[in-house]
């Protein structure tokens, strides 16, 4: 109500249609935070990398035909004693290198057995003994497949180059790898490999 002089005015003020209820602000949250792979899982996230590399970021593959072979899972030794023979059935390496890697980590057989009707013994390891060496096969069959992966990246070696003239003795794979077309793909495929032996050393991702 407002006065001029002897007269009396009546303003009556309503809201306006054309300006609605401003609605609640929800939190503005730029990136996800629910974690897209089982923390202490990496298999999940070394697959869910090289998807990226593919779709999202285009990297070139100089092979595309190449089929990803499987991530190793690792193996459940359910038995108590081993032979060397079921070591190198389980995990591919010749005889003379299993004895080799077994005497570098210091791991003694536990007891012997004898053959039936057959001369000389041979030795059983105990599964809790074997677990450093083990840990570490685990270890070179999860990088031999990543490896593989990686190939599909690379493309074939120079052959000329002075890192191709360096590894000529190596395998086919490590000349791709070195050689100096493929610095950067390599300094990718390094940081990303310290990244997963972080991640199996601290046993889970959110450790890292």
């Amino acid at each position: 109500m407002i006065w001029r002089g002897k007269e009396r005015l009546v303003a009556i003020v309503q809201p306006r249609d054309e300006e609605p209820s401003l609605p609640s602000q929800a939190p503005y949250s730029p990136f996800p935070t629910a974690p897209l792979v089982e923390d202490s899982d990496p298999l999940p996230l070394i697959a869910d990398f090289f998807d990226w590399l593919e779709t999202a970021w285009q990297l070139p593959l100089f092979a595309p035909e190449t089929l990803r072979n499987p991530l190793p899972h690792p193996l459940d030794l359910a038995d108590s004693l081993y032979t060397v023979e079921d070591l190198v059935r389980l995990y591919g390496y010749s005889a003379s290198r299993t004895h080799n890697l077994l005497d570098a980590y210091g791991i003694a057989p536990h007891s012997y057995a004898h053959p039936g009707g057959r001369a000389g013994r041979y030795a059983l390891f105990t599964k809790q003994d074997l677990a450093p060496v083990i840990e570490q096969w685990e270890w070179e069959r999860l990088l031999s497949v990543i490896d593989d992966w990686w190939q599909r990246f690379f493309p074939p070696a120079c052959g000329t180059c002075q890192h191709c003239r360096t590894n000529a003795p190596y395998s086919a794979a490590t000349q791709q790898f070195f050689c100096s077309q493929s610095i950067w793909r390599n300094t990718l495929r390094s940081v990303f490999t310290h990244f997963i032996r972080e991640l199996y050393r601290l046993r889970s991702v959110s450790a890292w």
